[in-house]
């Protein structure tokens, strides 16, 4: 869910680039491969490696470099468009992930805790006092 909700938020991108912008169609096609406009093997690719690696490591040079030699790019240098797209990819899903375990991090910790029962004296290694405090 979160991989295709990252791949919506570079669509209106792509619409931006392709309406605005003179591209080649390769350009396009690669641009479509990148959002996953047609079908989400390049995305879940991306997404895989994202999460492996890390934000920070995440640069876009270096995911369209493991998406050229997972064979989903060809080989080329990194558009600008490229660029945007893939930050904008990389960004959005790290965000959504982030999100998501602070999320589950705090329904975990607004769960009623059980109370611990309480431990009989005899068997802990303290010993009963009593009441002058010997």
């Amino acid at each position: 869910m979160i991989v295709s909700l990252a791949e919506q938020a570079t669509f209106p991108l792509l619409q931006y680039l392709t309406e605005l912008y003179e591209l080649d169609d390769a350009e396009v096609e690669r641009l479509q491969l990148i959002t996953g406009y047609e079908h989400s093997a390049a995305t879940n690719e991306m997404a895989a490696f994202v999460r492996n690696v890390g934000r920070d490591r995440a640069q876009p040079h270096v995911v369209r470099q493991h998406l050229m030699l997972q064979k989903h790019l060809e080989p080329g240098q990194l558009t600008p468009a490229e660029r945007l797209l893939i930050g904008t990819f990389v960004t959005t899903l790290c965000d959504l992930d982030d999100y998501e375990r602070a999320f589950e991090a705090a329904r975990e910790a607004a769960k009623p805790k059980p109370e611990a029962p309480p431990l009989p004296i005899e068997e802990t290694t303290y010993r009963a006092v009593d009441e002058d405090g010997f």
